[in-house]
């Protein structure tokens, strides 16, 4: 669920999608996965692009189904075109098992974790601005999935020294670093996949004590009134 810009990462949706259905076919498991977004006419080429990508993965692909839904609010509001479909939000929640957010940039973005609740395997770039505030949450690693795309840039290029270098990098090796990485993301999260109802109630439990460590009354307190409090201090000197 998120708007259709660039950084939000659908290319990496994709690949991992592909990855993870080769992961799992071999013990029978289809996937479905939605992206829902919002455009306008015909769309930009990043819609025209995720929708060929639909069209190519349904018509070729054993055990995996891609769905573009144009409609940022759905189920809760049907699609253009599309009958009322009478759930909500939370019925959306309840019925996944895994939530991406593989952004390339993001702000704090919590929208990929709202499913943690139902027990859902929420994945997440560390280029998602939550990431390093969730590693420090008890059990994190249970329901959360960090997916650190550039832990493997020393692969391709030696940038201890000078940074700078970074900017050499190609874009048949990025292509190539990220590919490397999303077949390890896939083989970590077929391990986390739950494929019994009692391991989905074992992953329900989980998600709902993690998401009590996420309230938002916590997380200002913790780190937003500091911040306020010593602003104060300083004006008051």
């Amino acid at each position: 669920i998120t708007r259709a810009v660039k950084a939000k990462g659908f290319s990496r949706d994709i690949s991992l999608l592909r990855a993870l259905g080769e992961t799992l076919l071999g013990d029978g498991l289809s996937i479905l996965l939605i992206i829902v977004t919002s455009w306008k006419g015909n769309g930009n080429a990043l819609i025209n692009n995720l929708l060929s990508e639909a069209q190519i993965i349904n018509t070729t692909s054993p055990n995996i189904r891609l769905k573009i839904i144009n409609e940022f609010h759905w189920p809760a509001n049907a699609e253009p075109g599309s009958r009322p479909t009478a759930l909500s939000r939370y019925d959306l929640h309840r019925a996944t098992d895994i939530s991406l957010g593989l952004s390339t940039y993001d702000t704090f973005a919590i929208s990929p974790l709202e499913p943690i609740s139902c027990g859902a395997i929420c994945v997440i770039s560390s280029g998602c601005g939550c990431a390093r505030r969730l590693q420090k949450l008890d059990g994190y690693k249970a329901n959360v999935l960090i997916a650190d795309y550039g832990a493997r840039l020393l692969e391709i290029v030696d940038a201890k020294e000078d940074w700078t270098k970074l900017f050499e990098i190609t874009h048949r090796q990025k292509a190539m670093l990220e590919e490397n990485a999303t077949g390890a993301i896939a083989a970590e999260l077929s391990k986390l996949v739950p494929r019994t109802e009692e391991q989905r109630h074992v992953a329900l439990e989980r998600g709902i004590n993690l998401a009590k460590q996420m309230d938002w009354d916590k997380e200002i307190t913790r780190a937003f009134i500091p911040i306020l409090e010593d602003l104060f201090s300083q004006n008051s000197l």
